[in-house]
């Protein structure tokens, strides 16, 4: 019997390492093609030539809190969201530089939690992907409904089915209960923002202004991201460079968000009613403070209308709003 157990033990033993060598290979040649999509899907999105007005770049926090698609219905407005996870400010300048290239955007909306990040420089620049535990986080149930569905599906603008193009916003329903935080406790206090972070959202802005578009510079909700001091050192830092600001985590009361029920996680991203608050305030700031068109009366614009529908038409799966 202790013959066969051992001879059973070496079986799997060798069983699992020629797995584990397989899996390796298929990691390698497979895993990296799939990262590397995803990290392309969330950082460019496939625009039709000078056809956006307002570029938005950042990380997940502005790809989760802002919808394009929303800003078009109710303002007649046309973006488009160059966003990643943990996406650096150097990141976005390659993402700029590429997307100025084919647009021409009047106004730039910059996430300011780039400011914050610990490790502003990354030497693949946008080749950087994510690591395999993003992907299987990615790769649940509900986020192969309600997010690879209509995410991916940018890719896919030649197919017969029409697909939903979300312009980089990723979509979600999911509502994750939170107990009301007072994260936003007033302070005189202020962050330092590191030397390299100051250079590199510098010359970020002076990639916007050398191809003559102005800047807005936001700060999307995040109770796990976000205090009062890191408020206190991005509104010098605008000051400084006459730029206009806003700070959406003091912002709850005026645009009549529920603290409690705007999440799809743990207070770190804003779900579809986030969003849609945070992009109607928007909107509604930038017609009132930059002169940009509302391109709803363009007939080269009809598709966006139809693109609209389509997203209502799949959310409904999800939601009656």
């Amino acid at each position: 019997m202790n013959k066969k157990i051992k001879a059973s033990y070496k079986f799997l033993s060798v069983l699992l390492s020629f797995l584990l060598i397989l899996n390796n290979a298929v990691t390698v040649s497979f895993i990296k093609k799939v990262k590397m999509n995803i990290k392309e899907v969330y950082s460019v999105v496939n625009e039709e030539d000078n056809s956006i007005q307002i570029a938005c770049v950042g990380n997940s926090n502005l790809y989760s809190g802002f919808s394009p698609c929303d800003l078009w219905n109710e303002y007649g407005y046309t973006s488009t969201i160059c966003a990643s996870a943990c996406q650096t400010i150097e990141e976005s300048f390659c993402l700029m530089k590429k997307l100025f290239s084919r647009q021409k955007p009047e106004l730039v909306i910059i996430d300011s939690d780039m400011l914050f990040n610990h490790n502003p420089r990354n030497k693949n620049l946008c080749k950087k992907s994510y690591n395999i535990k993003d992907f299987i986080l990615r790769s649940g149930p509900t986020f192969l409904k309600q997010d690879i569905q209509n995410i991916f599906s940018i890719l896919k603008n030649n197919s017969k089915s029409r697909p939903i193009n979300t312009h980089g916003y990723r979509y979600s329903s999911k509502i994750c209960k939170i107990k009301c935080s007072n994260y936003m406790l007033e302070t005189e206090l202020s962050e330092v923002i590191s030397k390299a972070n100051t250079e590199l959202m510098e010359k970020l802005i002076s990639l916007c202004f050398e191809n003559k578009a102005k800047v807005l510079m936001i700060a999307v909700p995040s109770i796990s991201s976000w205090n009062y001091e890191r408020h206190n050192a991005v509104i010098q830092f605008a000051n400084e460079r006459s730029l206009d600001f806003l700070d959406f985590n003091l912002l709850y009361d005026e645009m009549q968000l529920d603290i409690t029920k705007c999440y799809r996680d743990e207070g770190k991203h804003l779900n579809y009613y986030g969003a849609k608050a945070i992009t109607k305030y928007v909107g509604n700031y930038i017609k009132n403070n930059f002169n940009i068109e509302n391109m709803k009366s363009s007939s080269n614009y009809n598709y966006w209308d139809d693109n609209y529908q389509l997203f209502v038409n799949y959310k409904l799966q999800f939601e009656d709003c």
